[in-house]
């Protein structure tokens, strides 16, 4: 998969697509949502100052809280550990890896608390800044791909059958 995807766009429609067992995959991010069940549309973009100061000294940072770059130095070490896979998973970084932003504070007291947080709207940050999370995955593969000859595969199904066929074979979970 990760070998041959491909991100391709259509005015708001971001979809990646890649060949699997010699099949044309196309996978669209309104699909993922539903499978993996992200429902986070109505969920935190960024807390407060004031909730981030609290939030954080609830959860133990030890540094006075008068800016608002915080560093995983100041926490325990569960907590260093989970700051450190969100920031490893989702952030678009331009520091130091021991430093995170407002937005990134926000997200971890969201998920301390249980609170639903919206990731997906996390690019733009408390900033509006756009720092885009899970393009950034791609985006070397994306530049590699547009100058390969691609090749589709003897068994290539329309993208109508693949979104069947992707969405008949998910088994959702049981609460």
């Amino acid at each position: 998969f990760w070998n041959t995807v491909v991100i391709k766009r259509s005015g708001d429609v971001t979809r990646l697509q890649a060949l699997v067992d010699k099949k044309k995959i196309v996978i669209f991010e309104d699909a993922i949502r539903e499978i993996i069940l992200l429902d986070d549309a109505k969920g935190v973009v960024c807390l407060p100052n004031e909730e981030i100061f609290a939030g954080l000294a609830q959860m133990g940072y030890e540094k006075p809280l008068t800016k608002l770059t915080f560093y995983k130095a100041f926490f325990s070490s569960q907590w260093k550990f989970m700051i450190h896979t969100i920031l490893q998973s989702l952030s678009a970084k331009r520091t130091s890896w021991n430093e995170f932003s407002i937005a990134m504070a926000s997200a971890v007291i969201c998920l301390s608390k249980g609170q639903r947080f919206n990731f997906s709207r996390v690019r733009k940050g408390c900033s509006g800044i756009e720092t885009p999370l899970f393009e950034n995955i791609l985006v070397i593969r994306e530049e590699e791909a547009e100058e390969e000859v691609q090749v589709p595969a003897h068994d290539d199904v329309d993208q109508e059958n693949v979104i069947e066929k992707i969405a008949d074979d998910v088994a959702l979970p049981t609460s």
